[in-house]
């Protein structure tokens, strides 16, 4: 059974942020002390399998082995972000199991979204970093769930930089966006009304 796994962007023949991925599955499988299988033809293992249109490819692992799967991507049409505090919610690697990231019943809709709040901090949406404008500059939790292999792109091209984001302070931000192997930035963003805070 796998434990974790790794989302790539795949498109017109192009694997996105390659050697992002592998360094962040270097780091799962020694933070899980496990030795990481080679990887030396996956950017040609995952081509193989790929059509040409823009896919999103599941890299699936463990000291036995690689699994590869790729779809079809198209991105969910989000509308709202339902603000959920957790000061216990922990997800440091991309682990399979991602039930924490489940919206309650009533408000688990294709248009809405989670966003999580850890200690009065914003840190992550339920499937991507999350990114906040304000005149014209786009910032970053300090801390957030998951160490993102795009937002360690845009933190490295500066594109994007980090802030201190909390239930205090995140109205004086215009807008907010999510950035993950999939969505660039600028692909995902709504209104800073959009967020319906805790009562």
């Amino acid at each position: 059974m796998y434990r974790v796994f790794e989302t790539i962007k795949v498109h017109q023949h192009r694997v996105f942020n390659l050697s992002y991925h592998v360094e962040r599955m270097k780091k799962t499988a020694a933070f899980l002390s496990f030795r990481l299988p080679s990887l030396n033809h996956l950017e040609e293992q995952i081509l193989n399998l790929h059509n040409g249109n823009l896919q999103k490819a599941r890299i699936l692992y463990n000291e036995k082995g690689v699994t590869i799967e790729l779809q079809n991507y198209s991105p969910r049409h989000i509308t709202q972000f339902i603000s959920i505090k957790d000061d216990t919610i922990h997800y440091p690697f991309k682990f399979t199991d991602r039930q924490q990231f489940t919206l309650p019943t009533h408000l688990n809709l294709p248009s809405n979204e989670p966003l999580f709040i850890k200690n009065d901090q914003f840190t992550d949406s339920g499937y991507a970093n999350i990114v906040f404008l304000k005149n014209n500059i786009w910032v970053t939790p300090e801390n957030p769930l998951l160490l993102g292999t795009k937002r360690q792109y845009y933190l490295d091209h500066h594109h994007i930089q980090l802030a201190d984001i909390s239930l205090n302070n995140y109205s004086q931000f215009t807008h907010i966006g999510l950035i993950n192997a999939m969505l660039d930035l600028g692909d995902c963003v709504l209104p800073i009304s959009t967020i319906q805070t805790p009562q």
